[in-house]
């Protein structure tokens, strides 16, 4: 049996295809995390294609799977198998988050999906609500999870000129016993404030 974490909460996970298969879903730092959107250095590191620019940029918005945009609201789903150190990296200046991004996790690693976001619409308050439901496919194509969490609720705006990354990460543990190939991970993301719905899609290949 594996568990899911819904930050504090605690809930058993049952009838997964894989039971060594652990996934976790957990608070990440509970900070604001900004990094600027400006040029192509984010797109580039999310493993956008050449060319891409971020929202309010002069180039179009890039047509990848593990991005999306509807008018100025944008997300990137992104992954790492060091968080602690994406984190950190993240909240430094400069394009360096393509250094700890991957969609190749091995054996024995964790890898953690977070949602990058930008252009959210602020409620009466001046607060944003945008949560995440992610689900989760193995190499045989079984659905294995499905947790909702949160990317940013009850929380001011972020300013638009720059990616906030997700208050929640989903983070999947591998064994040295699970099956390699491709698990496949879905994003819907909602902006309940403005009613907008995106959805992105990344596939990562477990290798030894």
């Amino acid at each position: 049996m594996s568990r899911l974490w819904l930050g504090q909460q605690v809930a058993a996970f049952t009838a997964l295809g894989v039971a060594a298969l652990s996934v976790l879903c957990c608070v990440s730092f509970g900070a604001p995390f900004k990094r600027l959107a400006v040029g192509l250095a984010f797109a580039l590191s999310c493993g956008m294609a050449a060319g891409a620019s971020a929202p309010g940029g002069s180039l179009k918005w890039p047509a990848a799977p593990n991005s999306a945009r509807a008018g100025a609201f944008a997300v990137v789903q992104v992954a790492t198998v060091n968080e602690a150190e994406f984190v950190a990296t993240w909240r430094k200046p400069g394009p360096h988050v393509h250094e700890n991004v991957t969609t190749r996790p091995r054996r024995g690693q964790t890898l953690a999906t977070f949602i990058a976001f930008t252009g959210c619409q602020a409620d009466k308050r001046g607060d944003c609500n945008v949560t995440v439901t992610y689900k989760l496919y193995d190499p045989s194509g079984k659905l294995i999870g499905q947790p909702t969490l949160e990317v940013w609720s009850k929380k001011p705006r972020p300013n638009p000129q720059f990616f906030s990354l997700s208050v929640q990460s989903m983070a999947l543990g591998f064994t040295q016993t699970d099956p390699l190939g491709a698990y496949v991970i879905e994003a819907t993301v909602i902006d309940h404030v403005a009613g907008v719905t995106l959805h992105t899609r990344q596939v990562h290949n477990l290798s030894t």
